[in-house]
């Protein structure tokens, strides 16, 4: 499910990509990352993405990585308000900012892409100004290349695998961490 762990860096391809704000014409192309991560159906993600497309500009920020010898749509990651029930269990995460669903295509994967767009989505979040309060993400603690690139951006381990839940998500073969970035950096 994730990309191979490769800390040295060796693996990595050069690509030339830009980063940039999805729109309709991306549909497809983002359904199809979904599909090729997690197969289902791509209708369904379709439509959830559109839906995403229509919110207000500002929720969410839904980023894409575009490949510019080609055009093609290489991966995707999103930022997005996210808000829990009053009535939530009391492990449950706060409300609030949180870096969700990257997705790298598999041909694409090793080359910078996801940091990229790590990086931009923690852009639009400080474009926010200090009133969005923190950026979290979630992760599996399985996933090591995801949590180096997290700290590496300053984010620090909010709560421990077992110690939190979020409704909706589940870690598959591991347990998940909660981290957080603040507007100073950490």
């Amino acid at each position: 499910m994730f990309a191979k762990d490769d800390p040295s860096g060796l693996g990595r391809q050069k690509l030339h990509f830009e980063v940039r704000r999805a729109n309709p014409a991306d549909l497809d192309a983002l359904s199809s990352l979904v599909f090729e991560r997690q197969g289902g159906e791509r209708a369904k993600y379709r439509a959830r993405f559109e839906a995403r497309l229509r919110e207000p500009e500002e929720r969410p920020v839904l980023l894409v990585a575009e490949l510019a010898a080609s055009g093609e749509v290489a991966a995707y990651g999103s930022l997005e308000w996210m808000v829990f029930a009053e009535d939530a269990p009391a492990d449950c995460v706060p409300s609030g900012w949180y870096l969700t669903g990257v997705i790298v295509g598999r041909a694409w994967q090793r080359a910078g892409i996801g940091a990229a767009l790590t990086r931009a989505r923690i852009e639009a979040w400080k474009a926010l100004g200090s009133k969005a309060g923190p950026l979290r993400f979630v992760v599996n603690q399985t996933n090591a290349p995801s949590v180096r690139l997290h700290a590496a951006l300053g984010f620090v381990e909010e709560r421990g695998s077992g110690e939190f839940q979020m409704p909706g998500v589940s870690f598959t073969g591991g347990t998940g961490l909660l981290f957080r970035l603040d507007a100073t950096g950490s």
